[in-house]
């Protein structure tokens, strides 16, 4: 969702509504905001190795089977512990994974974004516009995908970096840190 306001100052406002300098200065400024939410992209899990239904040459990301119904991890859910991988095991020899594709979900991502702006005519249609804009202003972490190599073994340093264990913040562009950008523009 997004919005725009216009700030209730300057010429037609509650606040500095005389026609002076200082009213010119304060007054026109817009202030707009957007909340972005994200689910988290749907991983598969895999494992390294040569394919146990000997149907593929290529070594690794093979489909393991799924043994238990819930991925809920044993104890409190965090990005050292997102889902259980003991709800995966390898397939015996000469059968295929049975792990449904997609069946883990990573974090969620949400952000709130603004940005405050005025428009200063020079001459006729000519005009500068000045622009601050801030992305997660609010500096939200969102934190990327978990692990899903059932390969690696679990770690217990930081960023973990064994299977259901989260490394790091997203890299998606509206996810990540906090970031500020001032600009003018002059339009003729």
């Amino acid at each position: 969702s997004n919005l725009t306001w216009d700030l209730p100052i300057g010429r037609g406002g509650l606040l500095l509504s005389s026609g002076n300098l200082v009213s010119k200065l304060l007054g026109g400024w817009k202030i707009s905001g957007a909340y972005l939410s994200s689910t988290g992209d749907y991983l598969t899990p895999t494992f390294d190795g040569q394919s146990p239904s000997n149907t593929s040459p290529i070594y690794g990301s093979n489909t393991p089977n799924r043994v238990l119904k819930s991925l809920a991890p044993v104890g409190k859910r965090s990005i050292f512990n997102w889902f259980n991988p003991a709800a995966f095991a390898i397939p015996a020899a000469g059968t295929f994974g049975h792990g449904a594709f997609g069946s883990i979900e990573g974090p969620d991502m949400n952000t709130v974004n603004a940005a405050l702006f005025k428009s200063f005519p020079v001459y006729r249609e000519m005009h500068v516009e000045f622009r601050a804009s801030f992305t997660n202003i609010l500096n939200h972490p969102n934190f990327g995908d978990p692990n899903v190599d059932l390969s690696v073994a679990p770690t217990t340093g930081f960023p973990g970096e064994g299977v259901g264990q989260i490394s790091g913040t997203t890299g998606k562009s509206f996810a990540g840190p906090r970031s500020g950008l001032l600009s003018a523009r002059f339009v003729f």
